[in-house]
C-alpha cells in the first residue's frame, strides 16, 4: 500500500454487525505535503488506546443492535414527516431508547471524524491521532453543551414545556440518524474498497442533508409557539450561529 493510492484496510477481522463501525477507525493513510516531503499519518491500528476504545465500542453497538433497529423506522420517518419527530418526543420509550443511543454513538462519530479527518483544523493537524481525538470529542462535548446552555437562558416565555423538550430533543435524533447512516456508508465503501475521498464526501452530504432537515423541523415546532421573525432569530443564535463557527474552525 502506498501513500499515493490512500486505502483503509480493517486491522482484524470484525463481525458483519460491526465492521461499518470498525471500517471507520482502521488504518488510513493520507498524502499530507511537509516541506515537500510525504508523510503516513497516524493510524488507529498503532494506538492502543484508540483501538480498544474502538472494540469496546463495537462490542457494546453489537449489543445494543435490537434497540437500534427499533428506532429505525422512527428515525427514517422523522426525515419525512414532521408530525413523526413530533411522535417520538411523545414516546417515553422511544424517546429514552432514542436518546440512549445517541450518547453511546458520540464516541464512534468522533472516531470516524478523526480518523477520516472531517473536522481538522491546522492547529492540530500535526498532533497525534490520540489528541486529535480528544481535542474533538472534547469540541463536540462542549458544542452541544453550549447550545443546551444558552436555550435555556433565552428560552422564549410562549413557548411551553412540551415544545421546550422536543426541541432539545430532536438534537439527539437528527444526530443519531447521521450516525447511523456514516457508519452503514463506511462499511459498503470498505466491502466494494471504495476511495477513502470518495467516502468524505458521502459524510459531508449526509451532514448537511440531515443538519437541514433539523433546521427545518426546528424552525416548525418554533413557530408553532412563536412569530416567524422571532423563530428566525432563535435558531440562528441557538444553531445557525455556533455550527457556523465550528466549520469555520475547520478551515483555518
Amino acid at each position: 500500500m502506498t501513500v499515493q493510492d490512500s486505502t483503509y484496510v480493517l486491522g482484524v477481522n470484525s463481525h458483519p454487525m460491526d465492521e461499518a463501525f470498525v471500517t471507520c477507525t482502521t488504518h488510513l493513510t493520507s498524502e499530507n505535503s511537509i516541506s515537500g516531503n510525504l508523510v503516513e499519518s497516524s493510524s488507529f491500528i498503532d494506538s492502543p488506546l484508540l483501538s480498544g476504545i474502538t472494540v469496546a465500542f463495537a462490542v457494546i453497538s453489537i449489543l445494543c443492535i435490537k434497540r437500534i433497529a427499533g428506532l429505525l423506522p422512527s428515525l427514517m420517518a422523522c426525515l419525512f414527516r414532521s408530525k413523526e419527530t413530533i411522535n417520538l418526543e411523545d414516546s417515553v420509550k422511544l424517546r429514552r431508547d432514542k436518546n440512549a443511543v445517541a450518547a453511546l454513538m458520540v464516541v464512534p462519530f468522533v472516531l470516524c471524524m478523526t480518523s477520516l479527518e472531517i473536522w481538522n483544523p491546522s492547529l492540530i493537524r500535526n498532533m497525534s491521532i490520540e489528541i486529535r481525538f480528544l481535542i474533538l470529542l472534547g469540541t463536540f462535548l462542549f458544542y452541544h453543551l453550549f447550545r443546551i446552555g444558552v436555550f435555556h437562558i433565552i428560552r422564549p416565555e410562549r413557548l411551553s414545556n412540551r415544545n421546550y423538550g422536543i426541541l432539545n430533543g430532536i438534537g439527539y435524533t437528527f444526530f443519531l440518524t447521521a450516525t447511523i447512516v456514516i457508519l452503514a456508508s463506511s462499511g459498503i465503501c470498505a466491502l466494494f474498497n471504495m476511495e477513502k475521498e470518495l467516502l468524505k464526501t458521502i459524510i459531508y452530504y449526509v451532514l448537511g442533508l440531515t443538519y437541514s432537515i433539523f433546521l427545518i423541523r426546528k424552525t416548525q415546532i418554533f413557530v408553532k409557539s412563536c412569530p416567524v421573525f422571532s423563530s428566525i432569530l432563535y435558531l440562528c443564535a441557538l444553531e445557525i450561529l455556533p455550527t457556523g463557527l465550528l466549520v469555520a474552525a475547520a478551515t483555518l
